[in-house]
């Protein structure tokens, strides 16, 4: 979320990223939201492909992946989860061998 702000406008500070219209908003996702750059419910899968755009590995796959859970960005988790679970399990894949069923449990 603080990237895309940034991406929108500059900022001083961090407290300045989320502030809009002069409230200061607690986190930079209900600023982001507030200026309006996230209005579908698709956000969570935008920032998920981006990370496996931008080679982030599995396992920060899966943290992105508990982060967006715990502020309830997603509306379908297991959908979410099957969407990209490969990527997500891809470093288990890797250690297991051919055996992606093993992996993804």
């Amino acid at each position: 979320y603080l990237r895309a702000i940034l991406q929108s406008r500059p900022a001083l500070s961090f407290i300045d990223a989320r502030t809009v219209n002069g409230n200061v908003y607690e986190t930079f996702q209900q600023a982001a939201i507030a200026l309006g750059l996230f209005a579908d419910q698709n956000e969570a899968q935008y920032a998920m492909q981006e990370a496996i755009n931008s080679l982030a590995t599995p396992r920060q796959l899966r943290l992105l992946f508990i982060h967006l859970l715990v502020n309830d960005c997603i509306l379908t988790p297991i959908d979410f989860w099957t969407a990209y679970r490969e990527h997500m399990a891809h470093d288990f894949n890797l250690q297991l061998g051919v055996n992606i069923d093993l992996a993804l449990n």
